[in-house]
Parts: C-alpha cells; structure tokens; sequence
C-alpha cells in the first residue's frame, strides 16, 4: 500500500504547524486535494491524507502484518508492504 508519508511533506509544502499535527496524532487530512481541481466532477471527494510510519504500524497492524515501510518508494508516496494475518 502507498501512503503519503515523510516523504511528501516537502512535496505538498505543509506548514510546520501541519507537520506538528500529523507527528502528534499520527495523520493529518487536509481535506481536499487542490492538484485535481477541475478535473474530476466531485472535487472532495479525493483528499490528501498523510500518515506516521507508526500510525501505520500501529492502525494497519491490527489488520495486517506491516512487513516493511520504504519511505520514497514512490517518490512522494511511502510504501507499507503488508502480509496478510
């Protein structure tokens, strides 16, 4: 799985308070994502969520065995490698 991670902070331009939020709860929304503005017809409907390795770790781990975190593995999104339980 693909999340926006370390990876994407400086990509998307968070403000430090926005990077505070996210490393104190684990997440942060930002509710929409500005990039698609125009082209899709429900323009709230995608949003730019970014996660903590371990808020994955520890939310996606319930679910999964978080086997691995490539942080960049695709370039702005950091990759979780999971295995099924």
């Amino acid at each position: 799985m693909s999340f926006l991670g370390d990876a994407a902070i400086q990509v998307f331009n968070l403000t430090a308070g926005q990077v505070r939020l996210r490393n104190k709860t684990g997440f942060l929304d930002l509710t929409k994502n500005k990039i698609l503005d125009g082209f899709v017809p429900e323009e709230d409907y995608y949003r730019d969520v970014f996660h903590t390795t371990d808020y994955i770790r520890r939310e996606w781990g319930k679910y999964f065995e978080v086997v691995e975190t490539i942080p960049g593995g695709l370039i702005v999104q950091d990759l979780a490698v999971l295995r099924r339980r």
